[in-house]
């Protein structure tokens, strides 16, 4: 916390989100990474409103209105939490890093009715961030990063163990409750006489 608001003072950030991201060192060393006027990628607000209840954005807004605001006095621990929640880009690769072996087309609603999670777990994918259903899953390209994600899930769970069993058994199940994509129908050439 300290090297976070030590890296967030020394920019002069002040009445905005901020994002900050530190590597831990296995002797307790820390590297600061960065630090942005920014809120967290990804899934990181929504994942917070769903596991503390704090609407991050409303609250800044009502800030910078001049609105009284209720902020927490410090970090919020596991302790306070309600649940466990996690975002999950959705690639066309296995649990152990694998391609998958075939073409498979992206289908939310075949995902939620046939993959198993567990009791009180929700997934919910977000759309504007996903592609439509009936679009076939790009390859999967190490290099390329989100560029090759056919999805991007929000799961929430009762705790977070429950968040990465659920995310294990969804990321094993994609490759075989997908649609394959169908060959195309080969057109015959034209003949000219």
């Amino acid at each position: 916390m300290a090297l976070a608001r030590e890296a967030v003072d020394a920019l002069g950030l002040r009445d905005c989100g901020t994002h900050t991201e530190i590597k831990l060192g296995a002797d307790g060393s820390m590297w600061l990474i960065e630090t942005a006027a920014r809120f967290g990628g990804a899934m990181t607000v929504p994942q917070i409103e769903e596991v503390f209840g704090l609407d991050l954005v409303g609250m800044l807004v009502d800030h910078l209105l001049g609105r009284p605001v209720e902020w927490p006095e410090q970090a919020l621990t596991p302790a306070q939490a309600r649940g466990a929640a996690g975002s999950l880009v959705v690639l066309a690769v296995d649990g152990r890093g694998e391609a998958w072996r075939d073409r498979r087309v992206w289908d939310f609603p075949a995902v939620s009715a046939v993959v198993p999670l567990s009791r009180g777990s929700e997934l919910s994918v977000v759309a504007e961030s996903s592609l439509a259903d009936g679009s076939v899953v790009p390859v999967y390209d190490p290099a390329a990063g989100a560029n090759t994600m056919a999805a991007l899930c929000l799961l929430s769970a009762t705790d977070p163990r429950t968040v990465l069993r659920d995310f294990e058994t969804l990321v094993d199940a994609l490759p075989r409750v997908l649609p394959a994509v169908r060959p195309c129908a080969v057109q015959p050439e034209e003949v000219s006489v």
